[in-house]
């Protein structure tokens, strides 16, 4: 699957479009991921803040698609770290998801399979 199907697919997703949740960009090679949430009246707390749920659910399935995609073995992407780039405003919720390559290198190379 392309990232642009990938991206596609997910917005439309039922759970994800259910609660304003939208991915802005996935990049060719699978290494920049931007996810965003406004705050609407059904992906508020009571007391006015993204639901908790909400927010685990923008941000659960990416690291592991981001390296699984770059061609990781699916038993070595918990070892990974990679960066995250978090902002908010008063009325939505940002995450960039960003792979960087010497990370990647260095980490994978230290793994034991």
């Amino acid at each position: 699957m392309n990232s642009t199907l990938f991206k596609l697919l997910l917005n439309v997703y039922p759970p994800y479009w259910g609660t304003g949740i939208v991915v802005r960009k996935v990049s060719p090679n699978w290494k920049e991921i931007i996810v965003q949430m406004k705050m609407r009246w059904y992906n508020r707390n009571y007391v006015n803040t993204h639901f908790g749920g909400s927010l685990y659910a923008m941000t659960d399935p990416f690291f592991m698609v981001m390296l699984i995609k770059m061609g990781l073995p699916k038993n070595l992407w918990v070892n990974m770290k990679l960066y995250s780039d978090f902002s908010t405003d008063q009325s939505s919720v940002t995450y960039c998801f960003e792979q960087n390559q010497c990370m990647y290198c260095m980490e994978y190379s230290n793994t034991k399979m």
